[in-house]
């Protein structure tokens, strides 16, 4: 009996395999799993990275065919589980003959190049864990014809899909705050845009062919202008940025010639030197009410506008506080001892601006005499002004540049003399010098509401007669009547300066009154 108990022991240990785990695995060991090689990149909780980390080292055999599945978790040489959590740098360099790959919502980060020159990769759906797309990620993957970017996204970076010969179907998110420079570049998408500034999903990419000079106005709607979008671009002097832009990139504008800046309210980043080394760059307006931390803006000569009330924020910001000089946009310029010249006015709701005869500055009554010189320029929400007849002089540029603007009513019985300028804009007549205060706004569109009895003053009158809708009124400022039936046989015409057979519903002008028919 007693031998019969010794047996059992002994049989146990022969039923009951015996496994042999390694040591413990600490941050930075090696092993392979399922294929492939992993990294230990944490411990408690247990996670890795695919590959290596070293360009000459791929988590996989270069020969390897097919589809290629990464797993959410391993099993390392130590009996531990280990979630995948990270693609390593160039894990997957040169593996030439994968067509597709699954990535498990795990990984949160994917290294630089880590897929670069799959040249037979087909389509990647990248998971809505990953929040950013690193440099030459997917370099030179010629094949690559469809790639899905989540929402998670915030940044693509520079190179990341660039030489994709075959790529054309793919959405840049809302969620994507910057592209780097040539991101999408040699991409078939890419090849297939004609010569200009390329957008993509409301981002500014760059521009191809030619670079830009002169003038560049920004597609209202846009919403991001990438990394390095204008870098280099010496002789580009002006840039109008709309209100729908939120995101400026690294090095955007570069090494350009910019000579004023306006930057509006709208923009919520700018990335690091997006307007550095503009060396002729000495007015910068900045509508931002809620400065943010920047870096390497502009040099230190030139003057900073913001708007009133904000210059103890800007100058306790990093990057703003830079500036020398930080003046606050007063609406009005003081010219002497009664007089000033409208500055900085903002439209209303309705994109309205009314300028006043006279205005009380601490306590004494000054008469505006000007508009001065960029006063709106570039300004996309303005549509109608009014011009008081206390106004004698309108400075270079004062309306440049304003698109949208469909109706200015000018109470000056005798046209204002004005400076000819080149015509540089595609909106204005290209033969014609325009002048320099109205360029670029549409003289077909934009009606001039005068004095009546001064009409044929405006008509002749260089500058003022480039506007085809020339319409004499009583009183250009305010509605005089609010009407609810015709009032007899008085002329009417419509706000585009159009006659008509019979006042319509809202706004018109009847005898030379602004008449509301209800």
């Amino acid at each position: 009996m007693r031998r019969f108990y010794t047996l059992i022991p002994m049989l146990v240990a022969l039923i009951i395999p015996t496994v042999a785990w390694a040591d413990d695995l600490k941050v930075n060991d090696t092993f392979d799993a399922d294929g492939m090689t992993f990294t230990v990149t944490n411990i408690s909780p247990n996670e890795v990275r695919v590959g290596t980390g070293e360009e000459t080292k791929t988590a996989i055999n270069k020969d390897t065919e097919g589809s290629l599945k990464i797993p959410t978790s391993v099993v390392g040489t130590d009996g531990n589980k280990y979630s995948v959590t990270t693609i390593g740098r160039y894990a997957f360099c040169e593996c030439s003959k994968i067509t597709d790959i699954d990535i498990p919502n795990s990984v949160i980060s994917i290294g630089m190049g880590a897929f670069s020159n799959c040249s037979n990769l087909k389509e990647i759906v990248i998971p809505n864990s990953v929040t950013r797309i690193p440099m030459w990620a997917f370099y030179g993957c010629k094949s690559l014809t469809n790639v899905t970017i989540p929402n998670s996204v915030k940044t693509i970076l520079d190179a990341a899909f660039s030489g994709c010969l075959s790529l054309e179907s793919f959405i840049i998110p809302e969620s994507v705050t910057d592209v780097g420079e040539n991101a999408f570049s040699n991409t078939k998408w890419m090849l297939n845009q004609p010569n200009g500034v390329i957008y993509k999903d409301n981002v500014l990419l760059g521009y191809k062919g030619t670079k830009p000079k002169g003038s560049v106005t920004i597609e209202d709607g846009t919403r991001l202008i990438a990394s390095c979008a204008f870098f280099e671009c010496e002789k580009l002097i002006s840039v109008s940025i709309p209100n729908t832009v939120k995101h400026i990139g690294t090095s955007a504008f570069e090494l350009c010639g910019l000579t004023t800046l306006t930057i509006p309210n709208s923009i919520t980043s700018i990335g690091n030197g997006a307007f550095g080394s503009n060396s002729d760059l000495m007015t910068v307006i900045s509508f931002i009410k809620e400065p943010f931390p920047i870096l390497e803006f502009v040099s230190d000569d030139a003057t900073l506008y913001v708007p009133v009330g904000t210059k103890a924020k800007y100058e306790a910001t990093k990057g703003w506080k830079e500036f020398k000089n930080i003046v606050e946009m007063e609406p009005y310029d003081v010219l002497g001892d009664n007089t000033v010249a409208a500055h900085f006015l903002e439209p209303d709701e309705e994109g309205k601006i009314e300028i006043p005869e006279t205005v009380e500055i601490d306590g004494k009554t000054y008469t505006v005499t000007e508009i001065a010189a960029n006063a709106f320029k570039d300004n996309k929400e303005l549509t109608e002004v009014t011009i008081p007849g206390t106004v004698t002089t309108i400075g270079d540029g004062a309306f440049a540049g304003c698109e949208n603007l469909r109706a200015i009513y000018v109470f000056a019985p005798e046209p204002i003399s004005l400076t000819a300028a080149e015509a540089r804009s595609i909106v204005t007549r290209a033969a014609e010098n325009v002048p320099s205060q109205f360029e670029g706004i549409d003289f077909d569109a934009c009606t001039l509401y005068v004095p009546i009895g001064s009409e044929q003053k405006y008509r002749d009158a260089e500058g003022w007669k480039l506007f085809v809708n020339i319409v004499g009124v009583e009183d250009p400022a305010g509605i005089a009547t609010v009407y609810t039936e015709q009032n007899g046989n008085e002329p009417i015409y419509n706000l585009s300066g159009q006659r008509l057979a019979a006042p319509r519903r809202g706004l018109n002008i009847i005898g030379g009154r602004k008449v509301v028919m209800k």
